[in-house]
């Protein structure tokens, strides 16, 4: 399915994205978002280890390993 742009910032967005497939962090040097979240080392990598789950296990399977480890 294509999304599409529906965001001003789209581009910017889309960028950043495909750039943290490799490197993550890419995604939180958009600190005007992120703030100081983007320095705070527990926050990145939760977001690390979340972000690699969705590209190896997808949503679903994020999902699952999520609820079953809150279980």
């Amino acid at each position: 399915t294509v999304i599409a742009p529906n965001d001003p910032s789209w581009d910017r967005l889309t960028t950043q994205a495909k750039k943290a497939q490799e490197h993550p962090q890419a995604w939180l040097e958009m600190t005007d978002i992120y703030g100081e979240l983007a320095g705070n080392k527990d926050f990145v990598n939760a977001f690390t280890k979340a972000l690699r789950s969705l590209w190896t296990q997808g949503t679903a399977g994020t999902l699952e390993t999520y609820l079953g480890d809150q279980l």
